[in-house]
């Protein structure tokens, strides 16, 4: 499988998700997956990166589009429409490409392992109200 093909205009999270707004550190766009930076703001998401960057400090999805610098909508836990094709059944994980979405079993061996969710149905996602499941594994 590959990264998801996410249709920013269509990514929206359920009525009763868990959204916080932070500030973005770089452009992002929504259906980025990104990560809590030291510095207060929001990157792209990184599984091959460093457990930060993985999303240990923190971990959303875009829910909106941003400048660097500028307030940005993150879904953090609940339901959300991903704007894309989804498998039911499968789960869902911060990607080894930049913000990007993918399925669990396109990791390799050396990235950190960040469940975000789990699809529902084909446009779904389902992600736990505290949140996703941040790195503290490598995938094995």
């Amino acid at each position: 499988m590959a990264d998801l093909t996410i249709t920013a205009a269509s990514v929206l999270a359920d009525s009763a998700a868990q959204v916080s707004v932070g500030t973005a550190g770089v452009a992002l766009v929504a259906g980025n997956t990104c990560y809590l930076s030291t510095d207060g703001t929001w990157y792209l998401g990184l599984s091959s990166g460093n457990t930060t960057q993985a999303g240990a400090g923190g971990v959303g999805i875009a829910l909106d589009n941003a400048a660097v610098g500028q307030p940005i909508a993150l879904f953090r836990g609940g339901k959300i429409n991903l704007g894309a094709t989804l498998t039911i059944g499968q789960t869902y994980v911060v990607s080894a490409h930049g913000g990007m979405i993918a399925p669990i079993s396109d990791l390799a061996s050396t990235n950190w392992v960040s469940i975000l969710g789990v699809a529902m149905d084909a446009a779904n996602m389902q992600t736990p109200s505290y949140g996703p499941f941040v790195p503290g594994v490598q995938r094995a």
